[in-house]
């Protein structure tokens, strides 16, 4: 099961990549966080910013953007586990930092930006 979700993922992953990294890097360069982390849904998830919706690009998951900060405050980091995941943290410039969720699946991945984009 979590297999075939992570096909898929990485499917969108590489026709979504560029518009995810253009996100994460002004993130970044804005100021607004240091830890960019798209969340990845099946479902309407209520996490974050809509930035890509699967309907609208035919795919199989909605990409939203937050960043740790935001996922410590609603439990999801927790406190004492922050220092880890953000000395663990790949640079945003050349992955994506994932939250896979489904309803079997709440998983983090590292996407590498560098993945060649694969039509369906």
């Amino acid at each position: 099961m979590v297999e075939n979700y992570l096909k898929l993922l990485q499917q969108d992953l590489q026709f979504y990549q560029e518009a995810i990294k253009e996100v994460s890097v002004d993130m970044v360069q804005d100021g607004f966080s240091q830890y960019p982390i798209f969340v990845a849904s099946l479902f309407d998830y209520e996490m974050g910013e809509l930035v890509l919706d699967a309907k609208e690009y035919e795919r199989s998951f909605s990409i939203y953007a937050s960043y740790a900060e935001q996922l410590q405050e609603k439990g999801i980091i927790a406190a004492d586990k922050m220092p880890f995941f953000k000395q663990n943290f790949k640079s945003p410039k050349e992955h994506a930092c994932i939250l896979l969720l489904t309803n079997e699946v709440q998983q983090f991945i590292f996407f590498p930006f560098n993945q060649r984009k694969k039509e369906r």
